[in-house]
């Protein structure tokens, strides 16, 4: 019987025996629960099939009662190629939903001319509790809409509108700023190149070296950009706190760009947050003491400090490699990739990664240079096969033969 259970044909028979004798079934009330019954001819598979078969069943079909309020009967039931009637049973357990007298699944419930909103929305409202008539007829919130030459829309339509200079933050700041809706719509994007301010005219770099500026040049220049009075916008402290070290006062963004600054802004805020102080916060390196140091030239530096180092030639991973390899440290820094050393085997020189491409290794360059590192000759590296699996077990294998 197990394979009756994928059958289309099969599933809609054991659907209108669980409808009408399963009370834990959703549609139950609407079946059994109204005393609607499956006729004793139809109890066994074999029968249904074969009236199926005979009276126009195709795969997709729905089985439709013709009377509601009677049993499911050959006298009273018919194919039918989409639902006609509330009562349609389709070869998929869908939870059935009541509204209006009417019992249907969601998904026929949101093809359905009363329902107002998405697919999407009568599922969740659904799943929220709603009651399903309220589910389907409460439209959806719409967006706030503004107005500007004569029309209403939302701000999205705004930003689409071809009379619309600015993107949707620019143009949400400028109204959240003050500007009207047709000013921030029509005025261009534009870095202003002068600012005129107490009678005088000067570039916004002259500006934010002023005296009477209390802000830097990008904050300035966003200022105006929104609309603000010059005056304002020069004179306007930053909110952005002060942080003082070395005797000097600066916002976080002017100290992260200071020399003396030897981590980035997560690592300093992070440290802040844990109380140290703003000097040891700002001078004290990542990670300081905790990586391995290697010595070249006469200096101790971490791998990441000499791949800093304008002698080194190579990237990070090729110098961590040559060391790995067992290479000099000033050697490692100062041989260039081109210069990697070479092999000898089979009367050919080349170097390692070509050998890991010859038809003749049979491993993998990793393997290789681990072999080689070993102290293997470069002949029975290349050629000897890797032997795979447990060597505990190869062993006890070789005992027992």
């Amino acid at each position: 019987m197990s394979y009756r259970k994928r059958i289309p044909l099969h599933i809609i028979w054991s659907e209108i025996h669980e409808l009408c004798k399963n009370a834990g079934h959703p549609g139950y009330e609407h079946y059994g629960g109204r005393g609607i019954a499956v006729c004793l001819q139809w109890q066994v598979y074999e029968a249904f099939q074969q009236w199926a078969t005979t009276h126009g069943y195709q795969n997709g079909f729905y089985l439709v009662r013709r009377d509601p309020s009677a049993h499911f009967d050959p006298d009273n039931c018919e194919w039918c190629a989409i639902p006609m009637t509330t009562q349609a049973i389709h070869a998929s357990k869908v939870t059935l939903y009541e509204a209006f007298g009417e019992v249907k699944g969601l998904p026929a419930w949101a093809r359905d001319a009363r329902c107002t909103v998405s697919m999407v929305a009568l599922y969740g409202r659904v799943n929220l509790g709603w009651d399903l008539e309220r589910a389907l007829t409460t439209p959806t919130t719409t967006a706030r809409t503004l107005c500007a030459f004569g029309d209403a829309k939302t701000l999205a339509d705004w930003v689409a509108d071809p009379r619309c200079a600015v993107p949707l933050q620019t143009l949400k700041s400028r109204l959240k700023s003050g500007w009207t809706l047709e000013r921030a719509l029509t005025t261009p994007l534009m870095t202003p190149q002068t600012v005129t301010a107490f009678g005088e005219t000067q570039t916004l770099t002259a500006w934010t070296h002023d005296a009477r500026c209390s802000v830097n040049k990008a904050c300035l220049e966003s200022r105006i950009r929104l609309g603000w009075e010059p005056e304002r916008a020069v004179t306007t402290p930053s909110m952005e706190p002060v942080y003082e070290a070395f005797g000097e006062q600066q916002i976080m963004g002017a100290w992260l760009r200071d020399p003396r600054c030897a981590v980035n802004y997560e690592c300093l805020r992070c440290r802040l947050r844990l109380g140290w102080t703003f000097e040891k916060a700002l001078t004290t390196p990542s990670y300081a003491g905790s990586w391995p140091t290697y010595q070249a030239f006469g200096e101790t530096k971490t791998l990441a400090a000499w791949t800093r180092d304008p002698r080194c030639l190579v990237r990070k991973r090729n110098l961590k490699s040559r060391i790995q390899m067992g290479w000099a440290m000033e050697r490692a820094l100062t041989t260039p990739v081109e210069e990697a050393p070479l092999y000898t085997a089979f009367g050919e020189v080349k170097r390692l990664c070509a050998w890991a491409q010859d038809a003749r290794c049979v491993v993998s360059l990793g393997c290789l240079d681990s072999r080689l590192r070993m102290g293997w000759d470069l002949e029975a590296a290349l050629t000897t096969p890797r032997i795979v699996g447990n060597p505990k077990r190869r062993r006890r294998l070789a005992e027992s033969e």
